[in-house]
């Protein structure tokens, strides 16, 4: 099983303030074969949990 957590930390900003697009994530996890476990665009943050037979 592997399980991840991933977020934008703001160090120097209001916390309420909304990020622009130029400073969010795009997160892809793959397996070694290419599979696709998890695909988020333009986030500040999230998790995935998958489990691979490979």
């Amino acid at each position: 099983m592997t399980l991840g957590k991933y977020q934008v930390i703001k160090p120097n900003q209001d916390r309420h303030q909304l990020l622009p697009d130029s400073h969010k994530l795009n997160v892809t996890v793959t397996s070694s074969h290419g599979h696709i476990f998890q695909l988020a665009e333009k986030v500040e943050k999230g998790q995935f949990v998958f489990t691979a037979m490979e």
